[in-house]
């Protein structure tokens, strides 16, 4: 597997040079650069302030189109769409219209993407986030049936798992309900956003499942703390984390 962080533009010199295989920067990145990077994904997608749905929603086909080419000129290869207040659900939408909107529109930038060789693969965001798209299993079914790709966010899964079922140790049968179809992606963190410790029980039992349904494609780390400060660390842990999960 291919290990990279989640970081800003102008930390992804120092993310590499600590070992890691690549940066994951923000979207809005790529439209300030011309020429090829080392970031090969991007996150969040859609610009800050926007809407997919209300009144006056977004021109997101042309933006799309414009974004494309300049992750072309770069050289990145996949991006996850997060971006939980422009897909947030309008005032007039009834309850699940919001949601099919969204997979729809995913799907159609998805399809416009794989004409650039680019991968997208949205991401399930927390309900404080966003009141779209919160199931992982929901949106990668739901993507799949679209001929598009998810990222599984292990931090989202996990707090929607918590808040269902509670505070005591993970169900290995809710990772496997939640977890059907292999992502193209996966934003790894423990379920307080921070770097998983090498005996997390959490963290683990969703890397197993990962792996029993035979994930390869790249993880980057999407912490709020404990990698940017100590990335070497954070390469080594995140590597042993894997092969224990691997050997386990």
């Amino acid at each position: 597997m291919e290990l990279g962080v989640c970081c800003a533009a102008a930390e992804a010199g120092e993310v590499l040079a600590a070992g890691f295989d690549f940066a994951e920067v923000p979207a809005r990145a790529i439209l300030e650069s011309d020429s090829p990077c080392q970031w090969v994904a991007t996150n969040q997608f859609f610009p800050f302030g926007v809407r997919l749905f209300g009144v006056e929603p977004f021109d997101w086909r042309t933006y799309s189109h414009q974004l494309f080419d300049c992750a072309g000129r770069c050289g990145v290869q996949l991006m996850v769409i997060g971006s939980g207040a422009a897909r947030h659900s309008a005032a007039s939408q009834l309850p699940g219209e919001a949601d099919a909107a969204f997979l729809d529109i995913a799907g159609e930038i998805a399809s416009m993407a794989r004409t650039r060789n680019i991968v997208i693969a949205p991401e399930s965001l927390r309900e404080e986030e966003t009141d779209v798209a919160n199931s992982a299993r929901h949106l990668a079914e739901g993507l799949a049936q679209r001929n598009a790709a998810y990222t599984l966010d292990v931090y989202h899964l996990l707090v929607e798992w918590r808040r269902h079922y509670g505070t005591a140790e993970i169900d290995a049968a809710f990772v496997d309900r939640e977890l059907t179809l292999t992502p193209a992606h996966v934003h790894l963190s423990d379920i307080e956003r921070g770097l998983p410790l090498l005996d997390d029980p959490l963290v683990d039992l969703v890397l197993r499942r990962l792996l029993r349904l035979g994930f390869q494609g790249r993880v980057s780390l999407e912490c709020s703390s404990g990698v940017m400060n100590d990335l070497p660390n954070a390469r080594q842990r995140v590597g042993d984390l894997i092969d224990r999960s691997i050997n386990s």
